[in-house]
């Protein structure tokens, strides 16, 4: 067991600092010990709802940004119960309020607390005795993570610049000193940083959220270093998994909050893999998502049936349809026909976004209920614990369009008055918008020809109109995630031994057309009722089912005799 000393020698060191020190041959208890917080999930002063940012002083005073309560807490050692020392007076940009903090630091100079007060772009200090209101020191920045080297100069992540800035004592611009060249994974760019730390010799380590690594910035750099993860998403030692925080202590060693593998990873200096300090961490909360497949009738028996048969009933209440008609065994409240308001479906521009619309119109129906909106195609198999693990990481309330880019490139548009390029999401791959984006999304989407004459007026369909317009009206960038994939995908499946390595971690899966059936995979089902392999993919993914346990026992057997 090990005590405070044993981390840190000079026990006035606070965890965050440049300067941790911990043994290198040191060992963890894989019990942790509930510190602050642990009684569920609530706004009452001895409890947090998600809280992300965590700060220990000198005197190990635990400050947290509990994020959805707008407030910063405050746990002093020893004591039983914590209290509000920042915000705490309800979502808001007044001087006394925050909007979704994000992370806190403390400034022992000034005896304040620094906070990055996320969703109002701003980074403010508040007193850290008696104070009621926060001063703005940083504006008009998307902030995520903080932190403060010895001369006390502040590190910002602007998370949507995809850069670091350094504000040295008096600076109000700041100077980028990790990232500026956008969004990206060369060496001299960072995607969706979220969080930095800076260790003696003024070198920055990264948490490069998108790309799945830490990169290392030593001062004065024009690019980093990879110093954890392989920039390739995954579970294996040498791999992370959308990395939410890093420190490092004297050694070099980088310690990684590897968030979406729900595990901390330890790093030594040079080393090309890691080892598993805490493995298996318990996501914080449930995600309220609402699935809304779109399918038509005819493709009832020959499409839909593989979807009740294997995903959907994992999270049937949850789930909604926008059909041609009404169809068989789904209760009417969960669907929306849509002939009557558009006709026979086909591929034209109206029809699609007319059917398209109405994954809006079951949203607002059903608003207070869910956070997140998720369209799917009735050829499409939902990985839904791996959907729910990733969507849990994201904050719902900030504006979120994820899904896979359909192209390569951005689509170009050449219409008049300009030109414009812009990132779109195939709806075919699977496509999920926040509360957040919903809402901004309102205005476009009050009603069904308001949308379709916009997909009419730009000659867009309805994948191609959505990402126009959260790009060019709403000024939100698309949240690429490889995980989610189409039938027209091929390479998916090109590759057996990638494919069975890798399949496990996926959201979405596309079988749509023949070429795309993963035709290496058993047949644990017979051909006649399993011809895209989605159930026996749903047994590999789920084996744990009875009748799944059953067909892979059979197949084993056989393959025995």
């Amino acid at each position: 067991m090990l005590r405070r000393n044993d981390f840190f020698p000079n026990s006035r060191v606070p965890l965050r600092s440049s300067a941790i020190d911990i043994h290198p041959n040191a060992k963890w208890i894989q019990n942790g010990l509930t510190v602050a917080g642990g009684n569920g999930e609530g706004n009452r002063i001895n409890q947090f709802s998600y809280p992300w940012g965590l700060y220990v002083d000198d005197d190990q005073t635990i400050y947290v940004a509990d994020h959805w309560n707008h407030r910063i807490m405050e746990w002093k050692y020893g004591a039983t119960s914590d209290q509000v020392i920042a915000g705490g007076n309800g979502q808001g940009n007044g001087a006394n309020q925050l909007n979704f903090p994000f992370d806190v630091i403390v400034d022992n100079e000034r005896d304040s607390l620094i906070i990055s007060d996320t969703n109002n772009n701003r980074v403010v200090r508040w007193p850290r005795r008696n104070g009621t209101r926060g001063e703005t020191i940083i504006s008009n920045i998307s902030c995520m993570g903080l932190t403060m080297d010895e001369n006390g100069s502040l590190y910002v992540v602007n998370w949507k610049k995809h850069e670091v800035r350094r504000y040295r004592i008096g600076d109000t611009e700041g100077t980028v000193v990790a990232g500026e060249n956008g969004e990206g994974n060369r060496l001299d760019q960072l995607s969706g940083p979220h969080n930095v730390f800076v260790d003696r010799n003024h070198s920055l380590y990264v948490s490069d959220y998108d790309n799945h690594c830490v990169m290392k910035w030593e001062e004065r750099a024009k690019q980093g270093i990879v110093v954890a993860g392989d920039q390739e998403y995954g579970y294996s030692l040498t791999q992370l998994n959308n990395p939410v925080g890093a420190v490092v202590d004297q050694l070099g060693t980088v310690y990684v909050a590897d968030s979406w593998n729900d595990r901390i990873m330890r790093w030594p200096k040079g080393a090309t893999q890691g080892t598993v300090v805490h493995p298996k961490l318990s996501p914080q909360s449930t995600v309220r998502i609402m699935y809304v497949v779109r399918t038509v009738s005819k493709y009832y028996s020959t499409r839909l049936i593989y979807l009740l048969q294997t995903w959907i009933p994992l999270v049937q209440e949850h789930v909604f349809f926008v059909s041609d008609i009404l169809l068989p065994n789904i209760t009417q409240t969960h669907i929306i026909p849509t002939e009557k308001t558009c006709g026979l479906s086909s591929h034209s521009v109206r029809s699609l976004c007319c059917q398209t619309i109405h994954d809006f119109i079951l949203y607002r129906r059903h608003a207070s209920n869910y956070d997140w909106l998720c369209h799917i195609d009735d050829d499409q198999y939902v990985h839904v614990d791996n959907l729910r693990k990733y969507l849990s990481t994201l904050d719902f309330h900030r504006p979120y369009y994820i899904g896979r880019n359909s192209w390569s490139t951005t689509f170009k548009r050449t219409k008049n008055p300009y030109p414009y390029h812009f990132w779109f999401a195939t709806l075919g791959a699977g496509v999920c918008l926040s509360k957040g984006i919903l809402h901004l999304l309102d205005f476009h989407t009050q009603t069904a020809s308001q949308f379709i004459n916009g997909c009419i007026r730009e000659y867009y369909p309805d994948d191609i109109y959505l990402g126009f317009l959260i790009s060019n009206h709403l000024n939100v960038s698309l949240t690429k995630n490889l995980r989610f994939h189409s039938h027209l995908e091929r390479s998916l499946f090109d590759d057996k031994h990638s494919f069975i390595k890798t399949f496990h971690q996926q959201i979405t899966f596309g079988f749509g057309l023949p070429h795309v059936v993963p035709r290496f995979l058993p047949y644990l089902f017979p051909k006649n009722i399993d011809p895209f392999r989605m159930r026996t993919l749903h047994c590999l993914l789920y084996t744990q089912l009875e009748d799944c346990q059953i067909r892979i026992q059979k197949y084993l057997l056989n393959m025995a005799e």
